[in-house]
């Protein structure tokens, strides 16, 4: 996961009062975290938005761990 995910993620679940579980869930599952950089960060900005994972992803030749439209699904 990208420095940007992370900070993201831990935004958004301050703001949903779910910030200590989300820690405790990051603690347990201890992701990678790739610096964000100059390049990372140009190459979401081209993926139209919150794509950061997409562009690790792209970058890299990693495996993207959901590729799709249908997030409303989810609750998100």
């Amino acid at each position: 996961m990208s420095a940007g995910t992370l900070q993201e993620l831990l935004l958004l679940a301050h703001c949903r009062r779910v910030l200590e579980p989300m820690r405790t869930l990051l603690d347990l599952i201890d992701p990678d975290v790739v610096p964000l950089d100059a390049d990372l960060a140009e190459r979401a900005q081209l993926n139209f938005g919150d794509c950061f994972a997409a562009a690790l992803a792209e970058r890299d030749q990693l495996p993207l761990g959901y590729i799709g439209d249908d997030f409303t699904k989810a609750g998100f």
